[in-house]
This record gives C-alpha cells, structure tokens and sequence, in this order.
C-alpha cells in the first residue's frame, strides 16, 4: 500500500507501508490527535514516538498513533 494524502498523487509517493499498515504524515498526526507539530517533534527527540522517514518527511504508523 502507498501513502497517499489529499491532494497528492500516487506518482508523487514513494513509501511503501507493511502489509496493510497507513503511515500518516505529522501534520495529519497533530490535527487528528489535537497536538501540535512542535509536540510530536518533542516527543520524537525524547524517544517517545519514532517515525518513519521519506528524507525529511516524518510518517507515523498504527504504533505511533496508539503510543500517542
């Protein structure tokens, strides 16, 4: 499965999720859990959360989310 967000192309992606998982990107993250990009990036640098990465694009999995 490919991440695909709104407005964005499947030509334009290239990560690919495991078996059936959706990576979601940092902004859809905050808006979805009601924090703010600041705040994942902290939790990221304490080890709290550990996003995938497509170059400097963050993509949080079902882990993640659920951690949060």
């Amino acid at each position: 499965m490919k991440l695909i967000s709104a407005g964005e192309t499947a030509a334009n992606t290239n990560i690919s999720a495991e078996a059936g998982e959706d990576l979601v990107r940092i902004g859809e993250m905050a808006k979805k859990y009601g924090v703010t990009l600041r705040t994942l990036r902290f939790y990221e640098d304490k080890g709290l959360l550990n996003p995938q990465r497509d170059g400097s694009t963050r993509l949080y999995t079902r882990r993640d989310k659920a951690r949060l």
